[in-house]
């Protein structure tokens, strides 16, 4: 238990006896982080082909992990089981890793690894203990730096041609107002008028008469 969670680590290593088996064993196992508090499961991480003997170390927020099967060690994020690293060692690892200090004060993670031993035969296979440590003098980080060309895609502004009514000029014909004097004729003209057409008429008709005579 740590950082609040139980970490727990099951395998799938069907047996089968009495001559063939009538289905495939299939080697599997998944870890698991359980919330102490409330039971519930926080993470787990399927490993194919993980064959699982001892308990999970967890250290320095790293859940460590010995792979039986095929010799691996799976180290794992506390908090979100996302796989850190996985490291080879060539031989079954059948005892979880163990984590100190040397005498001088330095942090320490041993393996072991190998020393298997053959079920009724009394054969004993090789094995080895591993120490790992830190240097005296830490590397400087790298950093590293990737040029990223990112493809912006263009903006397209289309143009819209908006057509405009042309403005017909029409042309009206003035109205001419012409003013027209007119005469007024008094009652003094109209009299001399008649008098001139009466006249007239008396001139004809002596003209008249005297063709006659």
């Amino acid at each position: 238990m740590a950082y609040g969670n139980i970490y727990v680590t099951t395998f799938n290593n069907p047996q089968y006896s009495g001559g063939q088996a009538p289905f495939l064993p299939e080697v599997n196992g998944t870890i698991f982080a359980i919330d102490a508090a409330t039971g519930a499961i926080k993470w787990r991480y399927f490993a194919p082909d993980l064959l699982h003997r001892g308990g999970t170390v967890v250290s320095g927020g790293l859940v460590y992990v010995n792979q039986l099967n095929d010799g691996n060690l799976y180290v794992l994020d506390a908090q979100t089981g996302q796989l850190v690293f996985k490291k080879y060692f060539g031989s079954g690892l059948g005892v979880q890793p163990t984590i100190g200090f040397n005498a001088d004060g330095k942090p320490m993670i041993m393996v072991i690894l190998g020393g298997k031993v053959t079920a009724g035969s009394g054969g004993v296979g090789p094995g080895a203990i591993m120490a790992y440590g830190l240097p005296d003098k830490l590397p400087e980080p790298q950093v590293i730096t990737k040029e990223v060309i990112k493809e912006v895609p263009k903006e397209v502004i289309k143009e819209v041609v908006k057509e405009v009514p042309k403005e017909v000029i029409k042309e009206v014909p003035k109205e001419v107002i012409k003013t027209v004097t007119v005469e007024s004729i008094g009652p003094v003209t109209y009299g001399a008028i008649g008098v001139a057409v009466v006249m007239a008429v008396v001139a004809i008709v002596a003209l008249t008469r005297r063709k006659t005579a």
